[in-house]
């Protein structure tokens, strides 16, 4: 009986063995293969005329796409078939729905034009309820972000101007230019009583904005070779602001200093999007590819390689269990991420 236990031990011992040599051999230590958890699910391919994922938000029991098609649309996907449900057009003059945001029960899709035009969409029935038409020269709504029953429309081109709209009537109330004069604004964010936008410059700078009085409070210039902050997000204290080329920048809000960047690939991070522990990052390339940084000790922990033909990830967000990555794609797609470990 003791030698049929030792031979045991002996054979227990050599599987481990090889089973350790052959993850060397990989290149794989044991505990990364055990914590793969970042798988790619399943991918969406739009209808052929429903190009290019501008944009996506998570509302209810939905997911919302915006197209950057002429007209634009948008197309309402039930996350639990992975399906699309039904898919809105624009008005003919209304192009290119490359950002949206939520606000109660509506759907604001700003749009890629001149002049810029914000289209109010009710969620209750899908349909389009009415136009803002932004002022002669703001052109171009790259960014949206919502506080309270205020929304902030960050334009692409001009001077890269925010503008603010008065939800309760949808109305244009005032225009903020930024002394950065003849940068774009391409991303904004809300916390607290400030709002964040990131400009189109080299190097990348971000501007802080008080929403009480709607005035530029002050401006971080990042290090050089952190160009243009095409997004931001913030968790905590912490803004995080995705830059060129394939960097995210760490800032403390405190004090609004760059604490430190994190270098992924040489490539223009679209979007961030971020939960509990961790925060996304999309990347352009063909393929596109999605990187998992901790956001405890801001490092990366794996980085998702999407299936050729699935390139440029503009967009992300975040809905239960999965993560969700709009592609710039015809027809678009929509990859779903098994992100949460």
């Amino acid at each position: 009986m003791a030698m049929t236990r030792k031979y045991a031990r002996l054979v227990y011992l050599l599987v481990a063995m090889l089973l350790v040599s052959s993850l060397w051999i990989a290149g794989l230590p044991i505990d990364v293969k055990a914590k793969a958890t970042f798988p790619e699910v399943s991918t969406l391919t739009l209808a052929s005329n429903e190009g290019w994922v501008g944009d996506l938000v998570d509302k209810g029991d939905y997911i919302y796409a915006g197209l950057v098609t002429s007209p634009g649309k948008v197309v309402k996907i039930n996350p639990t078939t992975f399906a699309p449900l039904s898919t809105l057009t624009l008005a003919s003059s209304e192009n290119f729905s490359n950002n949206l945001a939520v606000k109660g029960n509506y759907l604001y899709a700003g749009l890629y034009s001149s002049p810029g035009k914000v289209v109010k969409i009710d969620l209750a029935n899908f349909t389009e309820v009415e136009t803002l038409t932004l002022a002669p020269g703001y052109t171009n709504v790259r960014a949206l972000a919502v506080n309270g029953n205020d929304l902030y429309a960050g334009l692409g081109l001009g001077l890269g101007q925010v503008v603010k709209i008065d939800l309760a009537n949808f109305t244009e109330v005032e225009t903020l230019t930024p002394i950065l004069g003849g940068h774009g604004v391409l991303s904004l964010v809300v916390k607290g009583k400030y709002l964040y936008a990131g400009i189109e410059a080299t190097p990348g700078k971000v501007v802080k904005i008080d929403l009480a009085n709607f005035t530029e409070v002050e401006t971080l210039t990042l290090a050089p070779r952190e160009e243009v902050v095409h997004s931001l997000a913030v968790k905590g204290n912490y803004l995080y602001a995705g830059v060129g080329p394939g960097k995210v920048v760490k800032i403390d809000l405190a004090d609004f200093t760059e604490i430190s960047a994190l270098t992924m690939a040489s490539c223009i991070v679209y979007d961030l999007a971020v939960d509990d522990n961790y925060l996304y990052a999309g990347l352009e390339g063909t393929p596109g590819k999605v990187v998992k940084i901790k956001l405890s000790d801001f490092t990366e922990v794996s980085t998702l390689t999407l299936t050729p033909g699935e390139d440029y990830v503009k967009t992300l967000a975040v809905k239960g269990n999965y993560l969700y990555a709009g592609l710039l794609t015809i027809p678009g797609k929509v990859v779903k991420i098994g992100s949460v470990p």
